[in-house]
């Protein structure tokens, strides 16, 4: 490892070529090469800058062994006591994969592309299991993001130090006798593949593919909205979330970093489930397939462009949103105070404050009056220090509370009692 230095020629184009060799004497968790199988996850080829390339790649195994590289197989030729895997990948990404070993293989064809386990332990009805579950989310990704960039898709195993799952675009490492996130994971041929991310300044992709992953789950169950749900059970009541989600989603990149991979990841998939309820779903999944679209082949993506994907769809600027979501550390601050009720005749109007700590958001909120067995609700856009508010309800409250689904991400300011800062009962 390190790096090499050299000047360019002249011309604006121009072709290096590097020849290089080395042996493996000791195994990391990202790559090893052993008499049962090897792994080639991490930095054992030349890049600039981690910037997105395609790749060609020639790899030659033991005969009995079979090869998994990115992009389509383009040839397979036995050679005395070897066999000769040759790939190409003619969409350019930031992270090049290898795996081989004498993988016990079970496919199945849908729609075409052929689906694949490659276990060095066999397990049929894991197998089934995790092509059954690829097959189904590819459908919905296609439907809504666009067409997969393959013919083929492949879930391999490693038992060896890897730990995890990671996404190869036309495959996917997966460590352990049993597939986890194959969902997550397929979704990064859209979010990592076709739109590349050098991991160099932003985990953006991460995001897009925990949400993916919501989203598919959520289309087969055939329950899409809202996408957020119980946001405020904990008994801090989300207050632990200013501290984990102490550094801007724009700037989490370290996947070595706690905080990072905690926005990156998890803050993120989050604010993208709030954009979907605000705009809907159909349109998330517009501005979803444009962001894919509108993407320039070989450049890295980014928060920036997915928001102009917005606003080409929409027709409205969401500046206001991504600056409060990604530009800011932690959570909103809020608790609901000063409530008072009045009758007028068979009606009962419960007015209140909601307060924000801080840098206001605006924030569309739920508003909900309930006597425990009937309920009434009506939204409110929270946009400053103070928001007023008044529902109406043709029975007599028993209590009020603020977004009742926990549908906001967001975090309750301390009360005296250290009470529910979210309800108020009477």
């Amino acid at each position: 490892p390190g790096f090499i230095e050299f000047s360019p020629p002249t011309e604006k184009n121009f072709t290096l070529q590097l020849s290089y060799h080395g042996s493996f004497k000791d195994a990391s968790m990202d790559n090893y090469i052993k008499e049962s199988e090897a792994v080639m996850n991490a930095y054992w080829y030349p890049h600039i800058g981690r910037l997105p390339s395609k790749l060609g790649v020639t790899v030659t195994v033991p005969k009995g062994w079979t090869a998994a590289g990115q992009g389509n197989l383009i040839e397979r030729t036995e050679k005395g006591t070897t066999t000769v895997f040759k790939f190409r990948n003619e969409i350019s990404t930031s992270y090049f994969s290898l795996d081989a070993g004498p993988y016990i293989i079970t496919s199945k064809v849908v729609n075409g592309r052929k689906i694949s386990t490659y276990q060095l332990k066999e397990n049929a009805a894991d197998a089934e299991s995790a092509i059954n579950e690829c097959a189904s989310s590819m459908a919905i990704f296609e439907k809504n993001y666009g067409p997969f960039p393959y013919n083929h898709y492949e879930l391999v195993q490693t038992l060896g130090s890897f730990n995890g799952a990671l996404e190869a675009y036309s495959f996917a490492t997966f460590s352990g006798r049993r597939y986890g996130a194959v969902t997550h994971e397929l979704s990064h041929t859209w979010w990592g593949g076709i739109v590349p991310n050098p991991y160099t300044r932003s985990l953006w992709n991460e995001s897009f593919a925990n949400y993916s992953d919501s989203f598919a789950n959520r289309t087969k169950s055939g329950k899409l909205l809202p996408v957020l749900r119980n946001m405020h059970r904990s008994p801090t009541y989300g207050r632990s979330q200013i501290a984990g989600y102490s550094v801007p989603i724009v700037m989490a990149f370290d996947t070595e970093s706690p905080v990072d991979n905690n926005v990156g990841y998890g803050k993120g998939a989050l604010v993208l489930g709030m954009l979907e309820d605000v705009i809907g779903t159909v349109t998330m999944t517009k501005c979803m397939k444009t962001f894919r679209e509108d993407h320039v082949s070989g450049e890295p993506g980014s928060w920036e462009e997915f928001e102009a994907a917005v606003k080409k769809v929409t027709g409205d600027s969401f500046a206001w949103f991504f600056e409060q979501w990604t530009e800011r550390s932690g959570v909103p601050v809020l608790k609901l105070t000063n409530v008072t009720k009045s009758n007028v005749g068979r009606e009962t109007t419960i007015s209140g404050e909601i307060i924000q700590e801080g840098k206001p958001y605006r924030l569309p909120m739920v508003v909900e009056l309930s006597d425990g067995t009937n309920t009434t609700r009506g939204t409110v856009l929270v946009k400053g220090t103070v928001t007023k508010f008044s529902l109406t309800a043709a029975f007599v409250p028993t209590s009020v509370r603020i977004d009742p689904d926990g549908s906001v991400v967001m975090a309750g300011s301390k009360t005296a009692t250290d009470s529910d800062p979210f309800s108020i009962k009477f």
